[in-house]
């Protein structure tokens, strides 16, 4: 329980961080994005000692976050966008805790359900659908799926590696990278329809 407390209140300090810079002036929400995009890449550059892996992981850090930055350029509405991750990450993560049920990928993530999968999908179709993220209702089943698959894809770069987190400076989550696996999927998907 103590836990949950830690992780709920870091992020509600995350999510009035970044609510507050996406009424901040376009240059504001640039350099602090870009900012969390450095972070990004110094935090995979400490825990992939992989050359390859390392500069791949860059490509995938700054791909990801570059449709974000371009829409924070323009005085586009990032942050909505951005919330498709957070509110499948957060749907998944009570659904899978309050109804458990089969695993949904136990060699990558044992902790995942599919009762988790199911809940973000449908809550992230309900924020496509509702709030002005650019993108057209047919596209919130693959772009929350995909989401998840970001999820996953870290799951599976910490058991490579045999770490729990990519790093400690968000207290009940991890690091920056844990935060963020969703949303780097989320903003390659940006690429395929600008939004």
């Amino acid at each position: 329980m103590k836990d949950l407390r830690l992780r709920l209140l870091s992020s509600l300090a995350m999510i009035g961080m970044l609510v507050g810079l996406s009424y901040a002036p376009p240059g504001g929400s640039v350099l602090m994005l870009a900012s969390v995009g450095l972070f990004l890449v110094y935090e995979w550059w400490n825990v992939m000692h992989i050359h390859v892996f390392r500069y791949l992981g860059i490509i995938y850090i700054m791909g990801g976050l570059f449709p974000f930055l371009r829409m924070a350029s323009e005085g586009k509405s990032w942050i909505s966008v951005m919330a498709i991750a957070w509110i499948v990450d957060t749907a998944a993560y009570f659904g899978g805790s309050w109804f458990k049920g089969p695993k949904l990928a136990p060699r990558l993530s044992p902790g995942k359900t599919i009762s988790g999968f199911l809940w973000g999908v449908g809550a992230g179709c309900l924020w496509i659908g509702y709030a002005s993220t650019g993108f057209p209702f047919w596209s919130a089943l693959p772009l929350t799926c995909i989401t998840q698959a970001g999820d996953l894809l870290q799951s599976w770069v910490k058991r490579y590696l045999k770490i729990k987190d990519m790093g400690s400076i968000i207290p009940g989550h991890g690091g920056g990278l844990d935060r963020f696996d969703s949303t780097l999927a989320l903003g390659w998907c940006c690429w395929l329809r600008p939004v």
